[in-house]
């Protein structure tokens, strides 16, 4: 979980789960290395953070809140059912 604390006085405008560190471009998703991706997604911006803006490759508005793996999260939403019944789903006890 990420979130900006660029403005002190100003609200959450933006929540973002990631792999890893938010791209400057927000274009590209961070992947972890060796991650496999699901086959039916667009996966083609999924990668490390390969463009380079304002001298970085990572948005540094975001900071880092803590960390929950893929499993949990969806157990802890209650949607593990539907996502382990989607085709091609690769589930992993990470």
């Amino acid at each position: 979980m990420a979130f900006t604390t660029k403005y002190k006085s100003m609200p959450v405008v933006r929540f973002k789960l990631t792999e890893g560190h938010i791209c400057a471009d927000p274009e590209q998703y961070m992947a972890s290395d060796g991650r496999k991706l699901y086959p039916l997604l667009n996966t083609g911006s999924y990668a490390s953070c390969s463009t380079m803006m304002t001298s970085s490759y990572y948005d540094d508005k975001y900071n880092f809140v803590g960390s929950v793996n893929e499993v949990r999260l969806f157990e802890d939403n209650g949607v593990m059912n539907v996502i382990q019944n989607l085709p091609e789903y690769p589930i992993h006890d990470s």
